[in-house]
């Protein structure tokens, strides 16, 4: 007997999943709009018997499309993103990095830095440290890697 509740679908290079199936009258559905498991496959999309299956394809293209490069914005874009919601592993001392406690996704947030008074912004996992973080923005930096002058945000 098959016990397996849950399917999950997933479309290449997307950041999260597209629906989740269940079984219902003997057949897989999405689990809100009653959409088959066929029209999914029809439009280019992987099902996947485990959210595991799909976790890694999910986590790598979230690094591809949402982590990106420093860019140096305003003073005052790093003081709004500082005083909109309570920081989050905000040290004064340490290049003044925080990020916005709101997620952009899962586990990626906008992190700001203060250094050498100029200030920047990257998108970036929280399961880094700041050390981490901090270290490589000073590479970064010292590469020339990071845009200057960019929109405030980097959402």
């Amino acid at each position: 007997m098959d016990k397996q509740t849950q399917k999950f679908v997933y479309k290449k290079g997307e950041i999260g999943i597209e629906a989740i199936l269940v079984k219902k009258d003997g057949n897989w559905v999405s689990q809100y709009m009653g959409d088959s498991e066929q029209r999914f496959i029809n439009e280019g999309c992987t099902i996947f018997d485990s959210y595991d299956e799909v976790a890694l394809l999910i986590e790598a293209s979230q690094e591809k499309r949402l982590i990106n490069n420093w860019v140096e914005i305003t003073e005052e874009a790093y003081w709004d993103a500082l005083e909109v919601l309570p920081p989050c592993r905000w040290e004064p001392s340490r290049c003044g990095i925080f990020y916005v406690s709101e997620a952009y996704t899962s586990n990626i947030h906008s992190f700001y830095i203060e250094h050498k008074k100029k200030f920047y912004t990257a998108n970036r996992r929280i399961s880094l440290s700041n050390y981490e973080i901090v270290k490589a923005f000073l590479v970064d930096l010292e590469k020339g890697d990071i845009k200057i002058n960019q929109p405030s945000f980097s959402n």
